[in-house]
């Protein structure tokens, strides 16, 4: 019997404390292919000149997915890098490990939700669905006491009602240890 795989597009969300998405594969037992992408897109140039990615973000980003890949180490796991654009890159990964779906944190961002949606394009020609969960916010918009359409005003009003009404979710657990296949290549991190 085949062991479920699953595939972990990690993007902004770097950590693997309180991670929904690690917690999810350790749920189903299933085997984790974690990934980075590292998108060009994102250091190019905006129609201004100015770089999208600064020098010290980029320098952070590089030294969290260093971060990422050591603490995915420690859990018998590791960490597949790679440059390109993710709809490509991710597809082709997932098809080589011969993964069931792929997990990835939903993000709020314009840029970053079409960059979603063409991943999930190029995965569905192949049958592999995009599971996107939520787990960068304190709160769940489910949990809110309110409707997203009727969100108060002020900072004030929102923090005193939310405080009132609705509790955090308990943090997820850190793994104790994760299942990964061997992986043929893992990638370089790229310099700045």
């Amino acid at each position: 019997m085949k062991v479920k795989s699953v595939l972990i597009w990690f993007r902004n969300d770097l950590r693997i404390h309180d991670n929904v998405l690690l917690n999810e594969v350790i749920r189903q037992n299933a085997q984790v292919i974690p990934v980075y992408c590292f998108n060009p897109f994102y250091y190019s140039k905006t129609t201004d000149g100015s770089f999208k990615t600064g020098a010290f973000r980029a320098k952070f980003i590089i030294e969290s997915v260093l971060g990422l890949r050591e603490s995915l180490r420690e859990l018998g796991s590791d960490l597949i890098v790679v440059l390109g654009d993710p709809a490509e890159e991710i597809t082709k990964i997932a098809m080589n490990y011969e993964v069931d779906e792929v997990f990835v944190h939903q993000e709020v961002a314009e840029e970053e939700n079409r960059e979603m949606e063409r991943v999930e394009q190029s995965l569905w020609k192949h049958r592999i669905p995009l599971n996107a969960f939520i787990g960068h916010t304190l709160y769940h918009k489910q949990d809110l006491p309110f409707p997203i359409k009727d969100i108060p005003d002020t900072f004030t009003l929102f923090r005193k009602k939310v405080e009132k009404e609705t509790l955090v979710r308990p943090e997820y657990p850190l793994p104790e240890k994760l299942s990964s296949p061997k992986f043929e290549v893992t990638g370089d991190i790229p310099s700045l």
